[in-house]
């Protein structure tokens, strides 16, 4: 699952992945901050954009590996 630089598809994939990954990063903190607040009507507030984020950035992995292994891996076999 590396990065092939001059694939275009592989920049958005990584580029979708890399955004997935820091707005998981942002809402632990939002519900680590409601946490810390015993918040709970914020905390779950958050919990269905949590779902969504973490469900997205794995959609993306299998993606980021399907691809790789479908075009990059072919190409890869053939050199090898």
């Amino acid at each position: 699952m590396f990065k092939q630089y001059g694939c275009s598809e592989c920049e958005r994939l990584w580029d979708e992945y890399k955004t997935a990954a820091r707005n998981a990063y942002l809402l632990d903190s939002k519900v680590e901050i409601a946490s810390q607040e015993q918040n709970l009507d914020a905390i779950l507030r958050l919990q269905p954009d949590i779902h969504n984020i973490f469900e997205r950035r794995r959609e993306l992995r299998k993606q980021i590996l399907a691809y790789d292994a479908g075009s990059h891996g072919q190409a890869n076999s053939a050199n090898g």
